[in-house]
């Protein structure tokens, strides 16, 4: 039989009168199984706030491209902490060959040269996670979302590859579960979703820190504000139009950082039906602003968990070696915060 991948979703409190349809949406893969193993879980809560009994582990989703060998050092850290707590993907974002006629032919030699360790990395990562490797392109995210052909690929300057991935981030995380379900052969029936970068870092546990906040909310995240003015987002041109007719009111939308991001249950499936429908967005605007106009529950990461000088270290003012000498002095004295970016 074929085997599906099936969210259902209870409606969230709506504003602005936006009608949620079809609660049911499914997701068809080639992966044939037992009928037994193929049942749907239904219901995502029980009372619209806390998690049902049904529903099985949190995935944790690492997203990375070109990880260093300290970066796999990290993310074993992770898997061991949250071991038998969570599941882990490690989700690869690959490129092929064909993608460099989209280069500018100034930076190609550049760009060939950051394939090439891209994929030695990926090697790297394969053997070192195996079961919890998984690699998605652009073209598999395509292939999910159709109406991703309407916006532009981004890229970071010349000497990079043009990319859904790099700023669509949601639209790679619902890949990310239908290839997890997939290699699992059962239904996505998790009370929700992490999704973290690969250079994030934390000093204490991560499966602590992420039991303090995914009991009973929609959205975590750092830094949630939800009254920006959306003519003055460097991304309104990375928007779809359907997302712009939906979900910007007023003129403004919602933001947050997305180093790390805890998703419900609920909350995945109400942005997956609103991807499926068109309303695609940068991520740091599209879930904020959905999670905010479909009225979801959402928490800020309290700003004793982020480190008050190296957390959103945008400016690079402290040197790789200095934030290498400052997670081990918090470690050495039991301090647990969140560093970012840690690149080393």
């Amino acid at each position: 039989m074929i085997y599906t991948l099936t969210f259902v979703a209870l409606s969230l409190p709506l504003a602005h009168s936006i009608q949620i349809e079809n609660p049911e949406t499914t997701i068809t893969t080639s992966v044939s199984t037992d009928p037994a193993s193929t049942k749907a879980v239904s219901g995502a809560f029980a009372d619209g706030s806390r998690p049902s009994r049904s529903c099985g582990r949190e995935l944790v989703i690492l997203r990375t491209s070109s990880p260093s060998d300290s970066f796999i050092e990290r993310y074993t850290r992770l898997k061991n902490e949250i071991a038998g707590e969570r599941d882990l993907m490690i989700s690869f974002n690959a490129h092929n060959s064909s993608e460099l006629a989209m280069v500018d032919k100034t930076g190609i030699d550049v760009v060939k040269n950051l394939m090439a360790k891209a994929e030695d990395a990926r090697s790297r990562l394969e053997s070192a996670f195996e079961n919890d490797f998984y690699a998605y392109t652009d073209r598999d995210m395509l292939a999910l979302f159709p109406s991703l052909a309407e916006l532009p690929k981004f890229a970071r300057g010349r000497n990079s590859l043009p990319s859904y991935a790099y700023y669509l981030h949601d639209e790679a995380t619902m890949v990310a579960i239908k290839q997890w379900a997939s290699r699992n052969q059962k239904n996505f029936d998790g009370c929700g979703v992490w999704v973290l970068e690969d250079d994030l870092e934390y000093t204490g546990n991560w499966n602590e820190l992420m039991n303090n906040y995914s009991n009973g909310f929609d959205l975590a995240s750092a830094n949630i504000r939800f009254n920006d003015k959306f003519q003055k987002s460097p991304w309104q041109d990375y928007c779809s139009k359907r997302f712009k007719e939906r979900f910007v009111i007023d003129g403004l939308v919602g933001t947050h950082d997305e180093h790390i991001v805890y998703y419900s249950r609920r909350l995945i499936f109400a942005i997956y039906r609103e991807l499926s429908q068109g309303s695609h967005a940068q991520s740091e605007m599209g879930s904020a602003t959905m999670c905010h106009v479909l009225g979801c529950r959402n928490i800020k990461f309290n700003e004793t968990d982020l480190d008050p000088d190296y957390y959103k270290n945008h400016k690079l003012i402290h040197s790789d070696d200095e934030i290498k000498t400052h997670i081990a002095q918090l470690r050495a004295v039991g301090i647990n915060k969140l560093i970012h970016p840690a690149k080393y």
